[in-house]
C-alpha cells in the first residue's frame, strides 16, 4: 500500500521542516505495520473519512488525523487536518 500526502509545502510553512520530517516518518512507519486501512467510524460529519496516525517520535503520545481524500488502486491520497493529545 502506497500513499501521496497533499499541501506538502503548505504544512512545511505553517509548521516547519521537523514537523514535517515526523508527520512523514509516522505515515511511513503507519503504512509498513497497518496492512488494511480502516478510516475512524465516529467521524460521520466529516466530508472524508479520516484515519489515525500514530506519532513515530519517542515519547510522545500524539495522532496526526488525515483525510481520505481518495483510493486510487493502492496509493491513498492523504490531507492533514490535525492533531491530537
Amino acid at each position: 500500500m502506497r500513499y501521496s500526502l497533499r499541501n506538502q509545502d503548505k504544512i512545511r510553512k505553517a509548521f516547519g521542516q521537523d514537523f514535517l520530517n515526523c508527520l512523514l516518518a509516522s505515515l511511513l512507519l503507519h503504512f509498513q505495520t497497518h496492512p488494511e486501512i480502516i478510516p475512524v467510524p465516529e467521524y460521520m460529519n466529516e466530508p472524508y473519512p479520516i484515519i489515525h496516525v500514530q506519532n513515530a517520535q519517542p515519547k510522545t503520545d500524539s495522532t496526526f488525523e488525515l483525510y481520505i481524500i481518495s483510493v486510487t488502486h493502492d496509493v491513498y491520497l492523504l490531507a492533514y487536518k490535525g492533531s491530537i493529545s
